[in-house]
């Protein structure tokens, strides 16, 4: 009589394997949604963008330390609260602190910006953080929208905790449907970036 256990049928540790697996990426997933504020540590949710590439892709999964009452350096990558819509969370890097002149070249500014933050033709940074993604033609930054408030500036990605190849169109937004699941749970072990895995987030000192 055929043995019906995992040694006389291979293809059951598999299954068994995909779907444990699947059940791990999918809490992780799930974990990434929210960010509760009295953790030191925190899982966020994918990168949407490729604002951040080459430093952050789209589709990594992130693990940030809270910043709590401390500030951000010049170079530090951030995690905050997107200012025009509090919903979305943005990450970028710091590029000006409180007291920074920063001249701006060739760009459509924020309004408030130009008009109450400008010292001998140089943008003077309130408390709060000038913020700029690594890939400068495809970032909707404090270019564009205004400074980081202080209050909405919640912590410093530490680690890819995951990362996963899927194209755009599959990783954007926060609804999870069953086109994503069924997705992620097909694709696993192919679109799984392995290497990004534990991967290090460093900031670097701009003076």
């Amino acid at each position: 009589m055929p043995r019906l256990g995992v040694n006389g049928a291979p293809w059951v540790s598999r299954v068994l394997a995909t779907a444990l697996i699947g059940w791990v990426a999918y809490l992780l997933f799930r974990a990434g949604q929210a960010l509760p504020g009295k953790c030191t540590e925190v899982p966020v949710g994918m990168d949407p963008t490729g604002a951040m590439e080459d430093t952050l892709l789209i589709g990594d999964q992130l693990l940030a330390g809270v910043l709590g009452v401390s500030t951000p350096s010049r170079g530090d990558i951030i995690l905050f609260r997107y200012p025009m819509d509090m919903r979305q969370t943005f990450v970028k890097r710091c590029m000006g602190v409180p007291g920074d002149r920063i001249k701006l070249a060739n760009e459509e500014s924020a309004r408030d910006m130009l008009e109450h933050h400008v010292v001998n033709g140089e943008l003077a940074v309130p408390p709060g953080s000038f913020a700029m993604g690594d890939n400068r033609d495809a970032s909707l930054d404090s270019r564009y929208w205004g400074f980081v408030p202080r209050d909405n500036i919640m912590g410093k990605p530490l680690i890819v905790y995951w990362s996963y190849g899927a194209p755009t169109e599959v990783l954007a937004g926060s609804a999870i449907g069953i086109d994503r699941i069924v997705e992620r749970y097909r694709n696993f072990f192919t679109k799984t970036r392995w290497r990004r895995i534990c991967m290090p987030v460093r900031g670097y000192a701009i003076n």
